[in-house]
Order: structure tokens, then sequence, then C-alpha cells
């Protein structure tokens, strides 16, 4: 029993002759992140199906190789691939389920493929499909009946390597002539974009709206660019300055001066002993004992001035018992300053009337048995 025929499967005749020169040509398909669209297209003329049963179709990007193309120097050069290869995505042709009749009356064509180098744009709709950059791809189309594949077809000259921007300038031209959406790469676009035509519009997405230039920004663009074209006239020559005159510098004499003299001061031949004046005032009266001097009235030292003056008192009358405190008395009395006077008060010296004399210390008359020795 012989099997039945298998379907043929070959590229339409309105597509042919394009996927077979750009083949010629080194084939690059661009890739970009939001989805981009087959060219030349997948449009495919089927032959030898049953025309009762039921076929469904899909296309699926394989795998040529495990090589990574990168252009270097003019060329492409191959390397090993280290991209994690997921299964390839199917993409069913919208029609559906039909009988073979119908796919047989006319072309089947996959114009709604996308594909894109971002993983994430697959879950935005079934017909974007994820691509690796410089790798090479072949499309596979696979025919199914009663959802199960029947036949699988690989067309040659289908072969493509993928990329974010043509290296192959014939390339560029001969695709952007027959896509009609290739508008931007075509010249007249071109020189829009730079500025060269009057009249052109900034805001090429539709959701922005044409911004038409005056008049004053044409004529100021136009200036600029004549300018740009015109070759700047050379610069005059600096006018010659006349010479500097040579600075004169002052003869110094070289004979340095001879040192100064100075005069020597006599020396002191005596100290000069200040003379006390002689004042008939009593010097009691002259100079109080701290016992007749007045606590100044102070509100917050009130406490302290109650309780240093019966101290004050005492030690005026003994002064035996006022020895042992000196040197806690020495740290200790700049703190009641100002609010007390001294608690432990020193003996006032007076001049005596005898210039020759040394003073007398108050109290040495009423007390002969106590010497105190003074220093003139």
């Amino acid at each position: 029993m012989s099997s039945p025929p298998l379907p043929t499967v070959t590229l339409s005749p309105t597509v042919s002759l394009a996927w077979e020169h750009c083949s010629q040509l080194g084939h690059e398909m661009i890739v970009t992140t939001h989805g981009r669209r087959i060219f030349p297209c997948l449009e495919y003329t089927l032959e030898g199906l049953d025309p009762q049963k039921l076929y469904s179709m899909s296309v699926h990007l394989e795998f040529v190789d495990n090589k990574r193309l990168r252009y270097l120097n003019g060329q492409f050069v191959e390397s090993e691939s280290t991209e994690k290869k997921d299964p390839p995505r199917r993409v069913f042709h919208p029609c559906g389920v039909q009988n073979g009749e119908k796919w047989m009356s006319r072309n089947v064509d996959f114009n709604h493929i996308r594909i894109t180098n971002r993983k994430s744009m697959e879950e935005k709709s079934t017909s974007y499909v994820h691509l690796h950059t410089q790798h090479r791809y072949m499309p596979v189309l696979t025919i199914y009946e009663e959802d199960k594949p029947f036949y699988i077809a690989c067309v040659p000259n289908t072969v493509f390597h993928t990329v974010t921007g043509y290296h192959s300038e014939i390339l560029d031209k001969y695709k952007t002539s027959l896509n009609p959406f290739a508008t931007g790469s075509r010249p007249e676009r071109v020189e829009k974009r730079k500025g060269g035509a009057k009249g052109t519009t900034y805001g090429t997405p539709k959701r922005f709206k044409a911004v038409k230039r005056d008049a004053e920004t044409d004529l100021f663009q136009r200036m600029y660019r004549e300018m740009l074209g015109k070759t700047l006239p050379p610069l005059p020559p600096l006018p010659s300055l006349p010479p500097l005159p040579p600075i004169q510098v002052p003869k110094m004499d070289p004979s340095p001066p001879g040192p100064q003299v100075v005069p020597k001061s006599e020396p002191c031949t005596s100290p000069v002993v200040p003379e006390f004046s002689k004042s008939s005032e009593d010097p009691k009266t002259a100079h109080p004992s701290p016992s007749d001097q007045k606590i100044p009235e102070v509100p917050l030292a009130r406490p302290l001035q109650d309780l240093a003056t019966p101290l004050s008192n005492f030690f005026l009358q003994y002064p035996m018992f006022s020895m042992p405190f000196n040197p806690f008395l020495t740290t200790v009395t700049p703190f009641f300053n100002p609010f007390v006077p001294n608690i432990f008060p020193t003996p006032s010296v007076s001049p005596s009337s005898d210039s020759g004399s040394c003073p007398q210390v108050p109290g040495a008359e009423e007390d002969d048995e106590q010497e105190v020795d003074v220093v003139c």
C-alpha cells in the first residue's frame, strides 16, 4: 500500500526573488525591543494537500547553529554562543483550522509576526517572538492535521542573522526600496530629520502634534548653514610693538655703613626709695582695721555676712588660732569675694612718721611679747 503524496511548500513568486537576493548579500534582519516585521514577508504557496481534510499552520524560528556573529573590521567573526536557548515559540496562522482546498487556493502569509530582542514582549501578544541578536535563524513551517504535526518544511534561502543595525549599505538600500514600511531610511525622510527641507515638522510619532517652524527659525537656520559653508578670512597680523626701554637700576654704595654706637646708660648708684608722705592722721584712723570696715549689703550674701562678722572679730582677738587655716584661706578667700570681706584679714601696714624707720605693725604696742619681723 503506497503512502499518500507529501505536500509541496515553496515561497510565493512575489517574495522568493527578494529572499534570494538578500541571501546573496548576506541577509541581516533587524530586531528591536518594541517588535519589528520580518521582511521580506514569509509568504508560502502550498500544493498536494487533501482538499477535504482539515489543516492548521504554524511558524517558528529555529537556530541554524551554535555560533555568534560579531562584526569586526568590516566582516563577521564567528564565536561560540553562550546564550540560553529556550524552546522556540510557535506562532499559528490567524485563520485557524481550514480544509486543504482553502489553504491551496491562496498564498499563506505570516505578516503578523513581530521579532524582538526583549523576552518580556512575548507576554504582550502571541505574535511576538524573542530572538537573540548576532545569531542565525531559519523560519520553519509546520502543517498540522487533526492537531498533530503532519509536515515540516524548511525553505532554502530564508536563513538570516539578527542585528540591531545594518552593516551592509547595499542590503540596506535594497530592502528600503522594497519595504513600504521602511520610511525612516528613505533619503527624503533623512533630509527632513536633518532639517534640510523647508516646512518640516517635528514629533514624528502620531501622539505628538506637528509643530510648524516660523519664518524667523527658518531664516536663522538658513543663515547658519550658509555660515558653515563659508571659509572664514584669515586674521590680520598683530601690529609690531616698540621694544621696551631697559630698566635702570640705581647704583648702590659698595661700602657698607659702619656700626652705630649706642650710648651707654649710666648705672644706678643708689636705689630710689619713695618717701612716705607725713601725715598727722592716726594710722588706725587712716587705715581702719577689718573689724571697723562695714560689710557691703548684698542680699544674696546676707547669711554669709552674719557668719563672717563674729568669726572675723574672734580671729582678730586671738590671732594664734588663724595660723593653721592660712593654706586653706589662700584658696578659699577669692570665692568669698565680692560677697564677704576677708574673714581672716592680714594686719595692715601704716607708714610711720620717720622716713628712715620701718613701719610698725598695729597692735605691737599692746602686745610687747609678740615680735613681727618686717623686711624693708
